[in-house]
């Protein structure tokens, strides 16, 4: 994905984030994100149809990053252990 692309969609979703602190989804506006973001409208909706797409891709993206991030804790609390725990690499441990 182009840069320009992904900084945009990365200031919507940082003003989504931050709108939802201090409103549930159905009193947030397009226009709030948009004007927190500093992004056009017209812009806004050259990357979403509308404000339900643009939740799917914020539910997406989020949904990725909490799976990698489990991933990586998860190696690195069996490699750290298993570091910890084996002294000898061909003894079971």
């Amino acid at each position: 994905m182009d840069i320009r692309r992904q900084r945009t969609r990365a200031l919507l979703v940082q003003a989504f984030e931050e709108l939802s602190r201090t409103k549930a989804l159905q009193e947030i506006s397009v226009s709030e994100i948009c004007e927190l973001a500093t992004v056009r409208r017209g812009t806004f909706y050259k990357h979403f149809e509308d404000k339900d797409d643009f939740f799917r891709y914020y539910l997406t993206t989020v949904t990725a990053d909490i799976v990698n991030s489990s991933r990586r804790v998860k190696a690195s609390m069996i490699f750290g252990s298993t570091r910890a725990t084996c002294t000898y690499p061909l003894r079971r441990c």
